[in-house]
């Protein structure tokens, strides 16, 4: 028997900078895999490595990328 370390939803949204719902919803589709504990979930930290977070780019990064992409085709 391995001795796994396991972490809660709570812990892996703060590791991840995302809402404990968001890792719950996930975890509830089957997207991570999680061991039902009474009313709660455990995460094995080695699932982590599975979890895949897309970054959301803000405005702000849009409109920085065209406009150097913009100088860079005119130059």
């Amino acid at each position: 028997m391995t001795n796994e370390e396991f972490l809660s939803i709570a812990q892996v949204a703060q590791i991840y900078g995302l809402s404990r719902m968001c890792i719950y919803n996930w975890v509830v589709k089957g997207k991570i895999n999680a061991i039902r504990v009474g009313r709660s979930y455990a995460i094995p930290r080695s699932e982590l490595k599975h979890i895949v977070v897309k970054r959301r780019v803000s405005s702000r990064d849009k409109k920085i990328k065209k406009g150097v992409l913009k100088v860079v085709k005119e130059y």
